[in-house]
């Protein structure tokens, strides 16, 4: 990934690398300077891991089970942190699903009460679109997040011709073109796929 997270922009702007570096524990059997990212962190990333490909892959119980052991190491004080940070993040409603889920397949302990203030008020969030079956959903509601965190009209259409218009390298590995002249064929094709796929939502 170029940022923390490939299931938003969004995510990734809220989390920022500062702040979880400065929360950031070391790792000394992998080295002196080795870090990892704090056990709330470590959650809240897994769970919006798991948010982002849902829709188009449904369940992966490796992915759960991280969430599962990742939940077993936190204290009372790191649920309240947890908590926390995920209305922070805008986010209650995917933790509160994705640590149900842990529960269902895993039995995962969960203090009394988490899932309930987690999901109050989620209900409002929009990265609870996420959860939404099929692809075309994903790209849809992803998009739209992202285009509402940016305060800037430049930077929407910034992203959107990035969007439109990936680099050359990505059309070619995407839609498996074997000529480049045949490029601007499939950047027109692209174009009117974003529109029909917007149209149906």
């Amino acid at each position: 990934h170029r940022q923390i997270s490939n299931a938003s922009i969004s995510f990734s702007q809220r989390m920022g690398f500062a702040k979880l570096d400065s929360r950031s524990i070391r790792v000394p059997s992998l080295g002196a300077a080795a870090k990892t990212l704090s056990h709330v962190d470590a959650l809240l990333l897994a769970c919006i891991h798991r948010a982002g490909h849902f829709s188009e892959i449904g369940e992966r119980l490796i992915w759960l089970y991280d969430i599962h052991l990742l939940t077993g190491v936190l204290s009372q004080e790191d649920f309240d942190v947890l908590i926390e940070r995920a209305g922070g993040l805008e986010i209650r409603g995917l933790c509160a699903d994705a640590l149900t889920a842990s529960n269902d397949w895993f039995a995962t302990h969960i203090p009394v009460g988490v899932i309930e203030v987690l999901q109050q008020g989620a209900n409002h969030e929009a990265s609870l679109a996420l959860l939404i079956p099929g692809r075309a959903s994903r790209i849809r509601n992803t998009l739209l997040m992202d285009l509402q965190q940016i305060s800037s009209w430049r930077e929407r259409g910034r992203l959107l011709l990035q969007r439109l218009f990936p680099p050359a390298d990505y059309m070619l590995w995407r839609y498996r073109i074997m000529h480049t002249s045949l490029l601007p064929l499939f950047y027109i094709y692209r174009i009117f796929q974003g529109f029909f796929l917007f149209m149906r939502g």
